[in-house]
């Protein structure tokens, strides 16, 4: 029998084909190469923040941890100084922890409920009689204010400097909405802040804050150039998650939800850019983000909605959750830690057995939410914040303004202490310090022992 073998031919296409190949696939296996170090450091990174984060030892510290490597606390935390040094000294941590901290629910209210005798108000801030305020951001010893004035010429954002909370000090004031309509809400990075506005043309505007002795505006993402704006809404809510901001207007002709890319390695993190959009129909309320679902707050009977929004050029409704009261009670505001979603609504319907206004529901599966628990409050719940157990109520009525319930348990809620004083509009926590607005806007009172 005779075999023939390959042609020259045959083995000079093979050979060209495996060229091909390789020159096709040298470039990528040369990535991932160079990349393997940088990724390995970058997930020893990660655990050591996550270490630290989770540790028992103070905000503070954690901070000293994080930027100074503090040998002592890095033994109680137990993290390496050496891959956290080498780490932050090639990966920029400023923005990857606070992201870290606030999306998992830990950057919260520090407060020892069991030493609740010592909490109180350590100092306050009165602003003008003209000045309203809307919401408020504290990072890094600085608290961001937005709101409105009825003065012409009076400042709708101020900033705070209290690094010693017992003497809160004014840095700047500057008005940037035209017609005295002002801000809404705030979101605060180092050098940015993200802020809805009350406007139907100019919804959405980032302000910078570098020089936070002379804030200017850096950007205004403008939703409409008609001059017939009937029917559009304005900005009232945002939310920050993993380089995306959600902006959440009121019910519009038109989307009333927007989402922007804030990724620095795509753009400049002062111009985000519009990555899609999505009509609820009716006024935002509230927004959170975890992965990629978005748990979205209204004042109808889809009181949330549960987003799908992995592709924002099609965001589409994986469930939703409704409860008794809905016809007159608001979903107000979202807090979510682990797989426990935290609802607060509006007080109303005078239903003290079904229509409450605090809720807890496990989302684990978002398609089929389950309640855990409710209960009455008696008043507006305007703000939750949920830390290792403790849910921190912040609600509408006089005298009862912070509420620290025990949730550690899912089947029950155990209420631990209310701080008396005026009932609250906005609040927001750093370390041991809460600054809480009063519910007629003009006041901010920092609590703490």
């Amino acid at each position: 029998m005779h075999n023939k073998g390959f042609t020259i031919i045959e083995l000079v296409i093979v050979l060209g084909l495996c060229a091909i190949i390789a020159a096709t696939l040298m470039p990528i296996a040369f990535r991932i190469y160079i990349n393997v170090p940088y990724l390995r450091q970058r997930e020893v990174a990660v655990q050591n923040v996550r270490r630290i984060l989770l540790s028992n030892i103070s905000r503070a510290e954690q901070k000293k941890v994080l930027t100074e490597g503090d040998p002592v606390l890095l033994s109680v935390t137990g993290a390496s100084s050496q891959s956290l040094s080498a780490s932050t000294s090639k990966y920029s941590f400023s923005t990857d922890v606070t992201d870290w901290y606030r999306s998992m629910g830990s950057n919260t209210c520090n407060v020892d409920s069991n030493n609740k005798n010592s909490y109180g108000i350590i100092s306050s801030y009165i602003f003008p009689s003209v000045f309203e305020i809307a919401d408020i951001d504290i990072l890094n010893g600085y608290v961001y204010i937005v709101g409105k004035s009825n003065d012409l010429v009076d400042a709708d954002l101020y900033i705070l400097n209290v690094i010693n909370p017992k003497q809160p000090l004014l840095v700047s004031k500057k008005r940037f909405s035209p017609g005295g309509l002002g801000f809404t809400a705030v979101h605060a990075t180092e050098n940015y802040l993200y802020v809805s506005n009350r406007q139907t043309r100019i919804p959405f505007v980032v302000i910078d804050t570098k020089n936070k002795n002379s804030p200017h505006l850096a950007y205004q993402y403008i939703i409409s150039t008609s001059t017939n704006l009937t029917g559009y809404g304005f900005g009232n809510t945002l939310h920050y998650y993993d380089k995306r901001l959600y902006l959440g207007l009121t019910k519009s002709t038109s989307s009333e939800l927007y989402v922007f890319s804030i990724d620095a390695s795509l753009y400049p993190i002062s111009s985000p850019v519009l990555l899609g959009e999505y009509e609820t129909n009716t006024q935002i309320n509230s927004l959170i983000a975890k992965g990629s679902t978005l748990f979205v707050s209204t004042p109808e009977q889809k009181q949330v909605r549960i987003l799908d929004v992995v592709d924002p050029q099609n965001i589409f409704e994986k469930s939703f959750i409704t409860a008794s009261g809905y016809a007159v009670q608001d979903a107000r505001t979202l807090f979510l830690t682990g797989s426990t979603l935290f609802v607060g609504r509006t007080v109303g319907g005078f239903d003290n057995t079904n229509n409450h206004e605090l809720f807890a529901y496990n989302v684990l599966d978002e398609a089929a939410p389950k309640l855990l628990f409710s209960k009455n409050i008696g008043s507006s719940v305007n703000r939750i914040i949920v830390d290792h157990g403790q849910a921190f109520i912040f609600i509408g009525a006089p005298n009862m303004h912070l509420g620290i319930y025990n949730v550690s348990s899912t089947s029950t809620i155990e209420t631990k202490i209310f701080v008396v004083s005026d009932s609250v509009g906005a609040v927001d926590c750093e370390d041991d310090v809460v600054a809480v607005v009063s519910a007629h806007g003009r006041r901010i009172d920092f609590i703490s022992h």
